[in-house]
């Protein structure tokens, strides 16, 4: 656990870094393959590149910054816009389509306009 939040860390800190600091982390090659697997999963989750190098027990990882790193929540926690392409917005369709949302589901989901839902708790 305790590698887990300082490999976690590590690559927040690599994601936040602004232009010109840090572009890329490698990982020793004492990882076990379990750590190694971990820090890759958790690269991808952060938008960033991993690559495993070398061979045995040489083998090591490298994590670097994508040309384009995802948008980050801003202060409010407000997550950014989604951008989907148009077959990924018909492929939602189709979904919404084939298995349509409850009665229950729309209630809890119906906010006014000051972010409230129905029953009086937030949207939050």
């Amino acid at each position: 656990e305790e590698d887990r939040v300082r490999f976690t860390t590590l690559l927040k800190q690599l994601r936040d870094a602004g232009p010109g600091e840090e572009e890329e982390v490698a990982f020793p090659a004492s990882l076990t393959t379990n750590q190694r697997a971990f820090i890759h999963s958790l690269a991808m989750d952060f938008g960033l590149q991993s690559k495993s190098r070398g061979k045995g027990e040489t083998r090591y990882i490298t994590v670097s910054k994508h040309a384009k790193a995802p948008p980050k929540a801003n202060e409010e926690g407000d997550l950014p816009p989604l951008t989907l392409e148009d077959w990924e917005v018909r492929a939602m369709a189709g979904a919404l389509a084939k298995f349509p949302a409850s009665a229950l589901e729309l209630a809890s989901a119906r906010t006014n306009e000051d972010g409230v839902q129905e029953g009086g708790s937030s949207a939050e």
